[in-house]
């Protein structure tokens, strides 16, 4: 997490940034429309508001850069209206990797440093479950408001979220402008607890609702993973899947090849996959074909990822047989094959 070291620098760099940046729209095709509408920078993003109903409408003519365009030019007109001495908080560590020994309680340090010299900060304190989407990207979830959108089944999780507390500390507690706040994470570790657990931490940094035109809420996510020492967990990791899929979008019309797989047991682990494709042939007389390497991602207990990637050149409609190989923390690699009919 990078934060500016000085919040005067950042304010000033914010008009400048400003300035610049509706100088440099002046000179596209694409911004006239907008600045008809908009005659001030603070009018900039309830035009943009408003305009996004005629865009749903023109989408399907409209090209990727230009729609890409207009999302960042929203966002970009939101950050500058918003009170940014929030994001001059840092945190250390922004991972928490602990080996613990069943049947004792430890403590972890996390620091809180605001870097303002001027703002108190406000900052609330959580411990929530930690999840995984199927891109192997993680986020939290707060059991005392879940998120009715997440359809994972959390009965498989290996969560230690009832072990942490920030014992030292109240949920909400106030930062002093250049002070840094240590907090204490405590992990209290059952005796019978074996293999992998995780959780999450989530430090909010609160809004000043009566400085700013538009008020939010920073929430940064502290992944926490425990790996329990000389007990190692049950491991079961499953390929139960791999295929290809057509994109089928007016910017990429590529297809790409995804490999399912599931953590079924204890354990952490990661995951180098790759896949190779063929033409199917009736008498089995396939092509070797080229080997197609898949980003490396770690996987969770319970979590069930979709290890896919884009294939360097176009493929016809037919039949193909694709071969997935999974290697599971560098060791030998277990196939699955399966034939596949891809279509326009």
């Amino acid at each position: 997490m990078d934060a500016p070291n000085r919040s005067r620098g950042r304010g000033s760099r914010r008009s400048v940034v400003g300035v610049g940046f509706v100088e440099k729209l002046a000179r596209r095709p694409e911004s006239e429309q907008f600045f008809r509408r908009a005659k001030t920078a603070k009018q900039a993003i309830l035009v943009v508001s408003s305009m996004e109903r005629d865009a749903a409408r023109r989408k399907k003519g409209r090209s990727k850069p230009d729609r890409v365009f207009r999302h960042s030019l929203s966002l970009l007109l939101l950050l500058w209206m918003l009170d940014t001495s929030q994001a001059s908080v840092l945190i250390r560590p922004m991972l928490v990797s602990y080996e613990a020994t069943p049947g004792t309680v430890s403590q972890i340090t996390i620091l809180l440093e605001n870097r303002s010299p001027t703002a108190t900060q406000r900052v609330a304190i959580r411990i929530v479950e930690l999840l995984q989407n199927e891109s192997g990207k993680y986020y939290p979830q707060d059991p005392c408001s879940p998120d009715p959108n997440v359809t994972v089944d959390l009965s498989h999780r290996a969560t230690c979220r009832e072990w942490l507390s920030f014992s030292d500390r109240p949920d909400r507690i106030e930062v002093e402008a250049g002070a840094t706040v240590t907090l204490s994470l405590s992990i209290d570790t059952p005796a019978q607890a074996q293999g992998f657990y995780c959780a999450a931490a989530i430090i909010a940094i609160m809004p000043k609702t009566q400085t700013s035109l538009i008020t939010a809420r920073i929430d940064y996510v502290i992944p926490i993973l425990i790996e329990i020492k000389d007990r190692p967990g049950r491991r079961q990791i499953d390929l139960v899947d791999v295929g290809l899929r057509r994109l089928g979008t007016e910017s990429d019309t590529r297809t790409t090849v995804q490999m399912v797989v599931h953590n079924n047991g204890r354990t952490y682990n990661r995951l180098k996959a790759s896949a190779r494709i063929r033409p199917f042939s009736e008498d089995h007389r396939h092509t070797p074909g080229e080997e197609i390497e898949i980003k490396e991602l770690s996987i969770i207990p319970g979590s069930r990822l979709r290890l896919e990637t884009k294939l360097p050149h176009h493929l016809t409609p037919g039949r193909y047989l694709v071969t997935g190989r999974l290697s599971v923390d560098g060791g030998p690699a277990f196939t699955l094959e399966k034939e596949v009919r891809l279509t326009e």
